[in-house]
């Protein structure tokens, strides 16, 4: 006889018994049909933005279901209240970041105390990729096609070779919009509504962006003073073990661990360890394509010891995208996208030591600067602004400041980035990145720098700081 025959009749037995044991749990999350549809965009959705799912979710547990995590496999999941009672059906429609190829999706369902009641796989829905290199313009459902002249005008305010339209019923636009799948609206009635965002804004992957915010999440400063903390507290344990008599040895040993344990607890609530930081630029695009100007805000998000760093949400703009600093990027998650009680997106929650994140909008008429004509004049006019840091008139690699002194693009980025001022020498990296990733055209382009003040609700809260803005006018 095989000498393993009795450890194959204790298998049998010990593996019917971990399975009875685990059976009720994989019931239990098998429990929750859900099925996904992209019904407001009839199936379409666009790489690199969020996408409308809706959700038919049954619940079969028996248990009150609060609320619903979605993973897409990409960077960014969305928690979202979910109220469905024992053997009812619900409708819900969630914002889903859309990172391309099939959409697969993983839901994890909790109740109000946070205890996940079920998990499931929602099969595939089906997906076609809005084009990578096109326009893309909301219009209508039921509206009559957009004339020539108003897609080439779409067009070439994008820098798009060609343009997509995207049809969409009256209810869904808002949410669309939202999403940040589209370049342009067209009303059937109104002049085209144009954002003119150059295309590269639309890329999920932009290493430039990360250097443009080149703080690391432990500056010299911090770490000297951590150092000097550590040190401080490993002479008093020295100290310790040489003030306690040898033959005490069980005192020595509980004096140097007492004194270990306080400067860590020490260190920790006052030596800076855990820090969230947020800091933000923003760009303002005018164009005389567009029937008004455009805002794209960047914001990273840096923490460190554990802090949690939250942004915000607004309804005036588009929900956070996340700029990428490699393509790997794209299949681990960095962000939470977390919704209110009425299912809207209420902030960004940052998962990593640094997120970058921006968002695109229409300014506030009060704030920014005027709208301007790529022009001399106009360049001392805004020159002679108080809250002005810099201003130079752009024209094909060279540009001009307001004395009249002519040099190259990248000549006037490495000098200003050279200033002692902070603020000259972030337009200065500014430049550089816009010159890489943000300019269109040849010119005539009318930069401005200008000093940008958070609104006093924000400025009022620590560890937030927003640089100079960045205004860009191109010539009609």
């Amino acid at each position: 006889m095989d000498d393993r025959t009795p450890f194959r009749h204790l298998a049998a037995p010990s593996l019917a018994a971990i399975c009875l044991i685990l059976l009720p749990a994989a019931i239990a999350f098998a429990q929750v049909e859900v099925s996904a549809t992209l019904d407001a965009t009839d199936g379409w959705a666009r790489p690199g933005a969020y996408v409308p799912v809706t959700l038919h979710i049954t619940n079969r547990t028996g248990e009150r279901l609060s609320e619903v995590r979605l993973s897409s496999g990409g960077p960014v999941d969305v928690v979202a209240p979910c109220a469905v009672g024992p053997g009812e059906t619900a409708r819900q429609v969630i914002p889903v970041y859309y990172a391309g190829g099939d959409l697969r999706l993983a839901a994890a369902f909790s109740d109000a105390a946070g205890r996940i009641i079920a998990q499931t796989l929602v099969a595939p829905p089906t997906v076609r990729p809005l084009p990578a290199d096109a326009a893309v313009v909301a219009v209508p459902k039921d509206g009559p096609e957009p004339g020539p002249s108003a897609q080439e005008s779409v067009r070439s305010a994008v820098g798009a070779p060609s343009v997509f339209l995207l049809r969409l019923a009256p209810e869904d636009f808002a949410q669309v919009l939202r999403c940040g799948m589209t370049d342009a609206v067209l009303p059937p009635q109104p002049a085209a509504l144009v954002s003119p965002f150059p295309s590269a804004a639309r890329d999920a992957v932009q290493p430039p962006a990360y250097r443009l915010f080149a703080v690391k999440t432990w500056s010299a400063e911090d770490l000297r003073r951590l150092w000097i903390w550590l040190g401080v507290f490993a002479l008093a344990a020295a100290v310790a073990g040489v003030m306690v008599p040898r033959r005490r040895a069980f005192v020595a040993a509980g004096a140097i661990v007492a004194t270990a344990a306080a400067a860590t607890a020490f260190i920790w609530l006052f030596g800076g360890v855990e820090q969230a930081t947020i800091r933000e630029a923003r760009v303002f695009y005018f164009s005389g394509l567009a029937s008004a100007p455009t805002m794209e805000d960047l914001v990273m998000m840096q923490s460190r010891g554990g802090a949690v760093v939250r942004v915000p949400v607004s309804p005036a703009t588009t929900l956070p995208l996340p700029i990428l600093a490699a393509s790997e990027d794209f299949f681990r998650p960095i962000a939470v996208l977390r919704c209110d009680e009425s299912g809207v997106a209420s902030f960004l929650e940052s998962r990593e030591r640094q997120c970058l994140i921006h968002v695109f909008g229409a300014p506030e008429a009060a704030l920014g600067l005027p709208a301007a004509t790529p022009s001399r004049e106009q360049l001392a006019a805004l020159a002679a602004r108080a809250d002005v840091v810099a201003a130079i008139l752009v024209e094909e690699s060279r540009a001009t400041d307001v004395a009249g002194r002519t040099q190259s693009v990248d000549a006037w980025a490495v000098e200003w980035q050279a200033s002692a001022d902070p603020d000259l020498a972030f337009a200065g990296r500014s430049l550089k990145w816009w010159n890489q990733a943000r300019r269109q055209g040849a010119g005539p382009l009318l930069l401005a720098w200008w000093h940008d003040p958070l609104p006093a609700a924000e400025a009022a809260k620590d560890n937030r700081v927003r640089l100079p803005a960045l205004t860009v006018y191109a010539a009609p």
